[in-house]
């Protein structure tokens, strides 16, 4: 399987951010952690396990104005719209940094669609001294919490376009790597174009707040 890679010099960075920009992700979602004097039988931990070890594979199409998150097939050309396939079940995330919202679909939700409406910039980031290679492009820490949550992301300064994997956004540039408790995202794949970028979000849904909808979950009895 083959895909374009950084096929940029990095010198060169300072200019992409007008350019348009593709973005494969890898989502894990964390291994439940059990209690060693816990009374939950071994075969059903196996389960448990081998269901959070199952990946999915996330596409971010970015342009200086705005972007979209979204669930795709893994194939060979990442420009290809014929072979992205666009899941019913989605939660797909559309960010408009020129008016500063974001838009997050969330459908069949208990039996019914939300449409989350809010502003951007939600996340009071802490910029760390620490770094990692992802794709072999340097990435600096950053952390944050929301929702009792701890955040760590790592980004790339060279690339400065201020977006990221699902929701996440607000560094000085590209997120290739977030890490929470429940589910990590990783770049895999990444690819410049000066071919125009189709972003269409035609979401539809009851429209709520972020802590709106957060605080509705958790009367439920989510976390």
């Amino acid at each position: 399987m083959k895909y374009v890679i950084l096929m940029v010099n990095l010198s060169h960075f300072s200019t992409m951010s007008a350019q348009n920009i593709l973005v494969e992700y890898q989502s894990t979602k964390e291994p439940p952690k059990f209690d060693t004097n816990d009374d939950v039988p071994d075969d059903v931990k196996l389960l448990l396990q081998k269901q959070h070890s199952i990946t999915t594979n996330f596409i971010l199409k970015s342009t200086p104005q705005e972007s979209i998150f979204t669930k795709f097939e893994k194939e060979d050309n990442l420009l290809d719209e014929r072979k992205v396939n666009f899941f019913e079940d989605n939660i797909n995330v559309y960010k408009n940094r020129v008016t500063n919202t974001y838009k997050m679909e969330v459908p069949q939700f208990l039996n019914k669609e939300y449409l989350i409406v809010d502003n951007l910039g939600y996340l009071d980031w802490k910029i760390e001294d620490e770094y990692q290679s992802i794709l072999d492009i340097q990435c600096q820490k950053a952390t944050a919490s929301y929702n009792e949550k701890d955040i760590i992301a790592w980004f790339a300064e060279s690339i400065p376009i201020s977006d990221g994997p699902f929701d996440y956004h607000g560094l000085p540039g590209l997120i290739l790597k977030v890490e929470t408790i429940v589910k990590s995202y990783t770049a895999t794949a990444i690819e410049f174009t000066e071919a125009p970028l189709k972003i269409t979000f035609d979401a539809k849904g009851e429209k709520i707040g972020r802590n709106e909808f957060l605080e509705h979950v958790k009367s439920l009895g989510g976390k």
